[in-house]
C-alpha cells in the first residue's frame, strides 16, 4: 500500500511537472486575442459571433481565417490566424501593439517580444465637428544619425545608410504622405507646406503648422521579403505645433512612443507602419480638437489690431423706397480699386472716404487707385488689413461722399433677396448690379461665410452684397473655390467686418 501510494505521488508531481514545463516554454497551443479597449466582439468570417475579447482560440479548422473586431464608435478591424505545422495558431496581417512595453525603448529589452505580448488597438472614430482644421505640414524629420543603428533584419545590423534598406524602412517622402493621410481621415485639413505657396489667398493658408520628428527606432524583424518580416520594433516621435507668428518656438510638443509587433503579411514598409499608427495615437486625445481649433482662432484674433473710429455715413434708410431710388446711393457708394496688377471694387462705408475691400484686391507694396464714378481717380492709403479674413480697410482723401452703412448680419435670414453691386470682368463694367437670395449661413476654414446665389464675376471681390434697405450685408469674396463649392458665391459678414478690422462706428 505504502509503494502505491508512493508511485501515486511520483505520478502526480510527473504531471504537475509536465504542465508548468509545457506552459512555461512556450508550447501551449492557446492563442488570446486582445484588444485595447477590451469587450470588442469577434466574428469569424461567415458572420458569426465567437465571442468578445479577450478571446481564447484554442482551434481553427481551416489554416487560415480571417476575423473581424467590432466595438461601437470604433473602426472595424481584421486579423488572420494562421495554425502552424505544430498546431499553433499565430497572428498574420496586423499590427500588435504593446502597451506595457512603451517606457522599454532600448533594443535589447524589445528583441524578447512575442505576438502574446501585443493587443490589438482598436482606432476611435473619428467626431464629426462643425468645421475642420487649415495645418501645414513640415516634411518628417529623421533626427538619427546615418551610422546609428536602428534595427536588425535576420539578425544583421542595420542602420540608415546600410545598402538596400529604403526597401525595408521606405523613403522619406512615404514618411510625410502617412502623417498627411492619417490626420487627414479626423478632424484636419492638412496641407504640404510647397503647396501653401504666394499663390494661394491668405485666409484660405492654414493658421498652424505641424512638424513631426522620429527621435529614435529600433526593430528585429526576421524575414527576407517585406512581407515575410516580423517582430519587435519601436518608434520614439515628437508632434511639434506652431502658431505661424511663431515658427521658432512651437506652442506645444507631444511626444508619441510606440513599441509593435510586426506580424507577417503586412506590406507597409516598416517607418510607415509605426508612423501610421504613432499618428492613431496622437488622434486619440480628446483636448486635441479643441486645442487646435483654439490655436488657429487665436492666431486671427491678434491680427486685429488697434480700433478704428469710424463716424456713421449721414444716411437715412427707407424700407421702401422707389424703385428708381432704390439703389442710387448704392451704386454711387461702390468704387472700382486698381493695383498694380488686378483689380477689384470696394465700398465707401464713411462720408469721409473709408472703404472697405478685399485684402487680395489690394497691393500692399505698390500704389492703390479708387475709382470713382464718372471717371474721378483718387490714390487711396492703406489704413489696416487682416489677411486671414481677406479684408483691407483702406481711406481717399475726399468729403460728403456717398456711403452705406453696415447692417447686423446676425439678422440676414437665408431666402433674403440680396444685390450685389461691383466690377465684374472689366474695370468699364462698374457698379454692375445683380440680385439673388441668400441661400446658407457657412464655416469654412474656421472662417463665416454668407453663401449667396447672386451672379458674381472676378472682379466683384471686395464689393457690397446689401439688403433692401440698401444695407450691406457682407463683402463679396470671390477666391473660395474647391470640391462642393464650384460656382457658389461666398460673402464676409458684415458683424464679421466690424470684428475682425476692429471698427467702432460712432
Amino acid at each position: 500500500m505504502t509503494k502505491l501510494k508512493s508511485f501515486q505521488s511520483l505520478t502526480l508531481l510527473l504531471l504537475i511537472s509536465f504542465l508548468i514545463n509545457n506552459h512555461c516554454s512556450g508550447k501551449n497551443k492557446l492563442t488570446i486575442i486582445k484588444t485595447e479597449p477590451p469587450g470588442v466582439d469577434v466574428y469569424d468570417q461567415n458572420r458569426i459571433k465567437l465571442g468578445i475579447t479577450p478571446y481564447t482560440v484554442t482551434k481553427i479548422k481551416e489554416r487560415e481565417v480571417v476575423y473581424s473586431l467590432e466595438k461601437e464608435g470604433y473602426e472595424t478591424k481584421y486579423m488572420g490566424l494562421r495554425k502552424t505545422g505544430t498546431g499553433e495558431i499565430s497572428f498574420y496581417g496586423v499590427m500588435l501593439v504593446c502597451d506595457k512595453c512603451k517606457p522599454n525603448m532600448k533594443s535589447e529589452e524589445i528583441i524578447g517580444l512575442t505576438q502574446q505580448d501585443g493587443v490589438i488597438w482598436m482606432q476611435k472614430k473619428s467626431k464629426e465637428f462643425d468645421k475642420r482644421v487649415a495645418v501645414e505640414l513640415d516634411k518628417v524629420d529623421l533626427e538619427i544619425s546615418p551610422s546609428m543603428a536602428i534595427g536588425r533584419l535576420d539578425g544583421e545590423r542595420k542602420s540608415i545608410d546600410s545598402k538596400g534598406i529604403h526597401q525595408q524602412i521606405g523613403y522619406v517622402d512615404s514618411y510625410d504622405e502617412t502623417i498627411f493621410y492619417s490626420i487627414k481621415e479626423s478632424f484636419f485639413d492638412p496641407w504640404f507646406t510647397s503647396a501653401v505657396t504666394n499663390k494661394v489667398e491668405d485666409f484660405r493658408k492654414p493658421k498652424i503648422r505641424m512638424k513631426v520628428s522620429i527621435k529614435n527606432i529600433f526593430f528585429k524583424l526576421g524575414g527576407r521579403s517585406l512581407p515575410e518580416l516580423s517582430g519587435p520594433c519601436t518608434i520614439s516621435t515628437e508632434w511639434k505645433i506652431y502658431n505661424l507668428k511663431d515658427k521658432e518656438k512651437p506652442a506645444i510638443v507631444i511626444p508619441i512612443e510606440i513599441t509593435c509587433i510586426r506580424t507577417r503579411e503586412m506590406t507597409d514598409y516598416i517607418i510607415p507602419l509605426l508612423l501610421e499608427e504613432a499618428a492613431h495615437k496622437f488622434l486619440e486625445n480628446d483636448t486635441l480638437y479643441r486645442f487646435m481649433d483654439n490655436l488657429a482662432n487665436g492666431t486671427v484674433t491678434v491680427n486685429k489690431g488697434e480700433i478704428i473710429k469710424i463716424k456713421i455715413p449721414a444716411l437715412k434708410t427707407t424700407a421702401n423706397p422707389a424703385v428708381k431710388d432704390k439703389f442710387k446711393n448704392a451704386l454711387q457708394a461702390v468704387v472700382t480699386i486698381e493695383g498694380e496688377n488686378s483689380f477689384g471694387s470696394g465700398v465707401i462705408i464713411s462720408n469721409d472716404g473709408y472703404i472697405i475691400t478685399n485684402y487680395h484686391v489690394i497691393d500692399e507694396e505698390g500704389q492703390v487707385v479708387v475709382q470713382l464714378k464718372e471717371e474721378m481717380k483718387m490714390y487711396a492709403t492703406i489704413i489696416k488689413s487682416n489677411p486671414e479674413y481677406d479684408l483691407a480697410l483702406i481711406k481717399i482723401s475726399a468729403v460728403d461722399l456717398k456711403a452705406l452703412r453696415l447692417s447686423d448680419s446676425d439678422e440676414a435670414e437665408v431666402g433674403e433677396e440680396v444685390y450685389a453691386i461691383g466690377t465684374p470682368a472689366d474695370t468699364r463694367l462698374g457698379q454692375t448690379l445683380t440680385k439673388g437670395i441668400i441661400s446658407g449661413k457657412r464655416e469654412i476654414k474656421n472662417i463665416h461665410y454668407i453663401q449667396t446665389d447672386v451672379s458674381i464675376n472676378p472682379g466683384n471681390s471686395g464689393g457690397p452684397l446689401i439688403n433692401d434697405k440698401g444695407e450691406i450685408v457682407g463683402i463679396t469674396t470671390m477666391k473660395i473655390f474647391g470640391k462642393g463649392y464650384e460656382g457658389l458665391g461666398f460673402c464676409i459678414p458684415s458683424n464679421v467686418i466690424i470684428e475682425m478690422l476692429n471698427l467702432k462706428f460712432e
